[in-house]
């Protein structure tokens, strides 16, 4: 119990042990993918017609999580259960038209589509993802379905299955290329994709059916709600809709440099999710979820205090983690992918990636509980604005960086966005007025900060990092692993010995 307290809830805490699970599925998939195809153009195609094919899903998905939730959650405290399954159903309805027309854009449309986002593709590249569209398109729009049964489950407090499903997804995908991959190559990625999808979406709507989360009831929208519903949604579309288009901005630049740029961001996001992935999967909906009941109460003080206490604790932890992962970047890349069809120069490029990325991870992770309070409060118009310019500064540094740095500079410039975008949120999120402690938050984030800038100091003038650079053992796999955990093992007891001078220092002067 000391554990918990120190850590999250219980229940975030089971949430956070099944993304964990779950991602050496996903890992030991991007390891055999980078052993049967490299950082090339079959994989570079792959990703980039899957980031198009979830596009829909990444954009409108977050909208319903964000916009639909606290609507409900409201709507829930005066009508019956019978009602509040039918706008469920309505919804449901409303948000898959759009999605039919968009994936019929795809597959209709696909050699324009590539032109806009790719125009300086290389043809071989442009053939694959036209046949890769054709499989993923439909299993797009299910994927759609699949968030928002999960957002549904997550509103119910039914967020266990919902944190199962990346778990079953990932065995699905997994054996689908292990099985496959001998037969039909590259193919066997689309296949896995579309029976993940269609495979998760019977799955999460058999338990909604039988915990009553969900209903086979006629949808049906109480009068003026649809009108509301639009007003508060459009500000998040297009706010979520420049997130997505700016996550997409580094493929789009790496397009034109030497083919396996894309696949090196998809391998470097690969280990930035993990992270990322883990909270947002566990402590996020519990927040969010809970967040929005405080609000709705009225209760600021309440909701305050609960933020700031897993905005410590979660400072605490992103933050340094981030750190010792960006120094041990190379030897995480080769270890992990450098065999097979991944080569030398395939590693340098990819970690160098991954370690700018990773300094970008702990306000990706904050951002996330910050923009959930915009939602919460339904202060959703200042999003939009914050979106462009988180997208405006990242295409502007991916612009000066990209011909001298390449793909580290892609990552640097989203590095330097996102830290940017933050502090820019919690800014106007002061701003409001609403008896939230603000301040209070930019503290606990800033010192977080402030200790990690010291532990790199530290690391970087004692000699100590120069000392294991010189280790022979470092360029055999074993090698590079023990390499890799002392850093990482020094990193930490740094931060921990500041962070408790820290509090000695703070102790005294009071």
């Amino acid at each position: 119990m000391r554990v918990q307290r120190l850590l999250f809830d219980a229940e975030v805490m089971r949430l956070m042990s099944m993304t964990i699970f779950a991602k050496p599925l996903g890992l030991v998939t991007q390891i055999l993918l980078a052993s049967y195809f490299g950082a090339g153009i079959r994989l570079d195609a792959y990703v980039f017609t899957l980031f198009l094919v979830e596009f829909f899903d990444g954009a409108v998905g977050n909208v319903y999580n964000a916009v639909v939730i606290p609507l409900t959650i409201k709507f829930k405290a005066r009508f019956d259960s019978i009602q509040v399954l039918k706008l469920q159903n309505a919804i449901y309805l409303l948000f898959l038209g759009p999605a039919l027309i968009y994936m019929s854009i795809l597959l209709l449309r696909s050699e324009l589509v590539i032109s806009i986002l790719g125009p300086k593709m290389p043809s071989e590249t442009r053939v694959y993802i036209v046949k890769m569209l054709k499989m993923m398109a439909v299993p797009g729009i299910i994927l759609l379905m699949v968030t928002m049964l999960k957002a549904t489950l997550n509103l119910n407090k039914r967020f266990r299955m919902p944190a199962a499903m990346p778990v079953f997804k990932g065995v699905i995908v997994l054996v689908n290329l292990v099985l496959l991959q001998k037969h039909i190559g590259i193919w066997a990625l689309p296949v896995g994709f579309a029976i993940a999808n269609i495979s998760q979406f019977i799955v999460l709507g058999i338990y909604g059916l039988v915990k009553r989360c969900t209903g086979l009831v006629r949808p049906s929208v109480p009068s003026g709600l649809l009108s509301k519903l639009w007003a508060l949604s459009w500000m998040v579309l297009v706010a979520q809709t420049f997130l997505r288009v700016n996550q997409f901005i580094d493929k789009m630049f790496a397009s034109g440099l030497e083919p396996g740029s894309i696949s090196s961001i998809s391998y470097s996001m690969t280990i930035v999710n993990f992270g990322l992935q883990l909270f947002l999967f566990s402590l996020i909906p519990v927040m969010f979820t809970n967040m929005s009941e405080y609000f709705a109460k009225g209760d600021m003080s309440g909701g305050n205090d609960y933020i700031q206490t897993n905005l410590n604790r979660l400072s605490r932890i992103v933050v340094p983690v981030s750190l010792a992962l960006c120094l041990t970047s190379d030897e995480i890349v080769r270890v992990l992918f450098q065999r097979g069809a991944f080569d030398a120069s395939d590693t340098n490029r990819t970690a160098g990636a991954l370690a700018m990325y990773l300094l970008g991870l702990p306000a990706v992770i904050i951002n996330s509980l910050v923009a959930r309070i915009f939602f919460s409060l339904q202060k959703v118009r200042d999003r939009m604005w914050l979106a462009a310019q988180y997208l405006l500064t990242n295409a502007l540094g991916n612009f000066l960086l990209v011909k001298s740095l390449k793909v580290m500079g892609l990552a640097i410039s989203s590095s330097v966005a996102i830290n940017i975008h933050l502090v820019l949120s919690l800014v106007i999120l002061h701003n409001y007025r609403t008896g939230l402690n603000v301040p209070g938050f930019l503290t606990v984030i800033g010192r977080a900060y402030v200790q990690a800038g010291i532990t790199y100091l530290v690391y970087r003038f004692s000699g100590f990092g120069g000392m294991l650079d010189g280790w022979d053992i470092g360029v055999t796999v074993p090698g590079a692993i023990l390499v890799a955990a002392v850093r990482f093992f020094f990193i930490m007891a740094v931060y921990i010995i500041s962070l408790l001078i820290w509090r000695w220092v703070s102790a005294r002067s009071r």
